[in-house]
C-alpha cells in the first residue's frame, strides 16, 4: 500500500463523524496559532489537508475570506464543505496542483508534509500558486523535541516516526490508548530542515515558533492526571524553544 492509499484510508475512518474524534486539544491550540500568524488582509486561502474544515471555517469568520481546502478524503471534503469551504478531492504528492499561478494570498499547510513523499512538490507548488506577499504557514512535529532526545539516549523509538504502517512501537503508547494511532508519517522535521527546505524553493522565513502539546483532563490517562499540570508547565516553558519544542510552526513568505 502506497502512502496515498493509507492515507486516503486512515482519514475516511478518522473522519466519518464531525467533529472528527482525532482533534484533541494540541491540534486546537496549533491551529488558532496558525490562524494568528496571518498578519495581511488575505482575500484568497487555500488549506492543504483542510479535514473537516474546522481551520477553514475560523478563517472565512475572521477575514472574510474566501477559503478553498483540499483533502485526499471525500469524507473529509463533505465536512468541509459544510462549513463553507470550496472544497475538492485531490491527492498533493507530487502533483502539479489545479489552481493557476499567483493565485492565493495564503496557503496553510497544517501537519501535512510529514505524511507526504514529495514535499519538493508541494513547497514549489505552494510558491507557485501565491501571489507576491503571500504567506506559506507549515507545521510539522519535531523530531528532535526535548523528550525524543532523551528517549533516543535509552534507545527507544522517538515520537512522530513509526516503523510498520499500522503498529505503534513509541513509549507510552498503550497507556495513552486510541490517542497515539499511526499516523503516516514518512518524513521528520526539525527547525533548521523545515527552514532549509522552505527556503530553498525561495520563500524567505519570517518567524519559526514552537508549539506546545497539550491534553485535557478527559484526554489524559487516568493513572497520569496527577502528573499532568506539571507536564504541561515543562511543555509549554519547552515551547519557548523551536529546536526542543514538540511541534514547530512556521511562517514564509513569497518576495
Amino acid at each position: 500500500m502506497g502512502a496515498a492509499e493509507f492515507n486516503r484510508k486512515l482519514y475516511e475512518e478518522r473522519l466519518e463523524e464531525d467533529p472528527p474524534d482525532y482533534q484533541f486539544e494540541f491540534f486546537r491550540v496549533k491551529r488558532l496559532m496558525m490562524l494568528s500568524m496571518i498578519d495581511n488582509e488575505p482575500e484568497k486561502i487555500l488549506e492543504l489537508g483542510c479535514a473537516g474544515g474546522w481551520l477553514g471555517e475560523k478563517l472565512k469568520r475572521k477575514f472574510k475570506a474566501e477559503v478553498h481546502g483540499v483533502d485526499i478524503s471525500p469524507n473529509a471534503l463533505r465536512l468541509a464543505e459544510n462549513r463553507g469551504l470550496i472544497a475538492k478531492e485531490f491527492d498533493l504528492d507530487g502533483n502539479r496542483w489545479p489552481y493557476e499561478d499567483n493565485t492565493f494570498d495564503v496557503v496553510i499547510a497544517g501537519d501535512l508534509l510529514e505524511h507526504l513523499f514529495d514535499t519538493e512538490t508541494v513547497v514549489a507548488e505552494a510558491y507557485r500558486v501565491l501571489r507576491q506577499g503571500g504567506l506559506f504557514i507549515v507545521s510539522a512535529p519535531n523530531i528532535n523535541c526535548y523528550y525524543n532526545r532523551l528517549w533516543v539516549l535509552f534507545g527507544k523509538l522517538p515520537y512522530w516516526i513509526e516503523s510498520a504502517p499500522n503498529l505503534v512501537f513509541v513509549p507510552l503508547a498503550k497507556d495513552f490508548g486510541d490517542t497515539f494511532f499511526n499516523p503516516g508519517h514518512i518524513r521528520v522535521f526539525n527547525k533548521e530542515s523545515l527552514t532549509k527546505l522552505l527556503e530553498h524553493f525561495e520563500f524567505e522565513v519570517e518567524l519559526i515558533r514552537g508549539v506546545p502539546l497539550g491534553f485535557t483532563e478527559e484526554e489524559t490517562p487516568k493513572r497520569f492526571r496527577f502528573l499532568r499540570r506539571m507536564a504541561q508547565g515543562v511543555e509549554n516553558y519547552f515551547s519557548r524553544i523551536p529546536t526542543l519544542s514538540s511541534l514547530i510552526l512556521a511562517k514564509a513568505v513569497k518576495r
